[in-house]
């Protein structure tokens, strides 16, 4: 999907988006697996009770393109938990928009953490001034795998 004269709207999860945040996790998650960890690791979201109980209880935010659900970020105090964009519209900034608006949601330092492989995603961050190269070796869904700290002072943003 090439935005071309759309625009990205940014606004606040309502219940009735769950069914569409799923479809954005679950279209995403395996290409954030690739490269980073066993694709055996990847679960859908409605399956994932810990996952779905994490996200549910975070701050949401969702991303629409001509009133669909292509995008969301996910927030729990200052930690960016979950950012994800439908594949198709990935490149085109949503993601970006996305993480800086959560970033006006967080006071103090914003921390996150980002798959060792996911250079898409290591790179956004990076763009908008997360810094950090610690290396912490944990598993997903009972597959090992290494995730990055990075964080970021809010109110500083690139």
């Amino acid at each position: 999907m090439n935005l071309g004269d759309s625009s990205v709207s940014i606004r606040a999860y309502k219940t009735e988006d769950w069914n569409d945040l799923c479809v954005v996790h679950d279209l995403s998650r395996p290409i954030e697996l690739s490269g980073s960890c066993d694709p055996r690791a990847f679960i859908h979201l409605d399956s994932d009770e810990e996952g779905k109980t994490d996200i549910l209880e975070s701050t949401k935010l969702i991303a629409e393109v001509d009133g669909r659900v292509v995008g969301f970020v996910a927030i729990d105090k200052n930690v960016v938990c979950w950012l994800y964009v439908l594949p198709e519209c990935a490149g085109q900034g949503i993601g970006k928009q996305l993480l800086l608006s959560a970033l006006r949601l967080i006071e103090g330092e914003a921390i996150t953490y980002v798959l060792s492989g996911n250079d898409r995603a290591l790179n956004l961050y990076r763009k908008v001034g997360f810094n950090g190269t610690e290396v912490i070796e944990s598993n997903c869904s009972g597959f090992s795998c290494k995730y990055i700290a990075l964080s970021h002072s809010v109110g500083i943003v690139n």
